[in-house]
């Protein structure tokens, strides 16, 4: 029997305090990621510039670097890097306050991957 394929999210928040590699979640074996996107859902306001990373352990900015968080709305990611996992990875952000002054800012960080699975 083949194997087909389905298409799943995973999100998480991420808050202007999240200044070091913040685990988000994980990807399982098998697992391409397509796509990400972020909604600001409160400005991160430092006084420099404001800027979200996400890659994998070991990899900070392997997935998206230099996303904007400074002004509310939904952006849509298109990724450096798109492999399938031959093994379970973690997702991380992490934000980048240049003035390290921000006392604002919340986004929802989401990753849009597509999964093997066996037909029942």
């Amino acid at each position: 029997m083949a194997l087909s394929r389905t298409v799943v999210e995973s999100s998480e928040t991420i808050l202007y305090t999240d200044t070091t590699a913040k685990d988000l979640f994980m990807l399982p074996v098998g697992a391409v990621p397509l796509f990400a996107s972020v909604h600001v859902k409160t400005a991160f306001n430092g006084s420099g510039t404001n800027l979200l990373s996400i890659g994998k352990p070991g990899s900070a900015a392997y997935y998206a670097s230099g996303v904007s968080l400074a002004e509310t709305g939904a952006l849509l990611i298109a990724l450096n890097e798109s492999d399938t996992l031959a093994t379970r990875q973690g997702i991380i952000a992490t934000f980048t306050d240049s003035a390290s002054d921000a006392t604002a800012g919340r986004a929802i960080v989401r990753i849009v991957y597509s999964t093997p699975f066996k037909p029942v």
